[in-house]
């Protein structure tokens, strides 16, 4: 897996560097700083925090000087996180190998970003809401997002109300009306994820769903919105329950 995700970042750092910078950040609402000689450097919030984007090399890293990146944990495994044990007791934050607090720079993150500076409509939100299923061929892989982003929230977050907005607060976001409780947030400046728990009771269980502005495939395709479903949940439950 780890393998698979330096050969992605190769990838979208070969696409990232032929764009246009100027066009990238006009359509992303990135801050873009012309260097001179064809270099330059983004600006892009993600989740909440500030990153530092090189053209053209696509090189990334915290905007704040006096935070230190750290490398990428090995991952393992073939499209599961590994050590995915979910039970509504468990209160490990950080059991999957991989670490999501924030603090390091994923691999899958880098390419999150470059892929959404690259594929950048600049259209407004339509004020529709969709979920996974509903995006294209978004069928093909909704069984996975449910085992990977959706069960995890619910698992961890359902029947904390209190921690799941301490989480939704913390990542810059705000409440919503939907579900007994939900949150939304800006994962980028252009585009959102929604989540939303339903409380279960002596007759059903709880559940909740991951929701997303229908623009959403005109900044990212499928396969890079199931991976931003998973990290923005990750960095949610995170923030949550530390």
């Amino acid at each position: 897996m780890e393998e698979k995700n330096v050969s992605a970042l190769n990838r979208a750092k070969i696409e990232f560097k032929s764009g246009d910078p100027f066009l990238m950040a006009d359509c992303s609402g990135a801050q873009y700083s012309e260097k001179g000689e064809g270099e330059g450097v983004f600006k892009l919030k993600y989740l909440n925090q500030d990153y530092l984007v090189k053209y053209p090399d696509g090189d990334i890293s915290f905007a704040d000087e006096n935070k230190e990146s750290k490398l990428e944990q090995k991952k393992t495994g073939c499209g599961r996180l590994p050590g995915s044990k979910e039970t509504a007791d468990d209160e490990k934050v950080n059991d999957y190998g991989i670490d999501y607090s924030g603090g390091t720079i994923l691999i899958s993150d880098q390419v999150l970003m470059l892929y959404y500076l690259i594929k950048a409509s600049g259209l407004p939100s339509r004020g529709k809401l969709i979920n996974f299923l509903e995006l294209p061929q978004g069928g093909h892989h909704y069984s996975c997002f449910i085992e990977d982003a959706i069960n995890p929230l619910v698992n961890r977050l359902a029947g904390k109300e209190e921690n799941f907005y301490k989480g939704i607060d913390e990542l810059g976001g705000k409440k919503n009306e939907m579900g007994d409780y939900g949150g939304i947030i800006d994962v980028f400046p252009k585009i959102s994820q929604t989540f939303i728990i339903w409380e279960g009771d002596d007759e059903f269980p709880p559940k909740g769903n991951i929701l997303f502005d229908s623009v959403i495939p005109t900044y990212l395709d499928t396969a890079s919105i199931y991976v931003m479903g998973i990290n923005a949940t990750m960095r949610l439950i995170y923030q949550a329950l530390t």
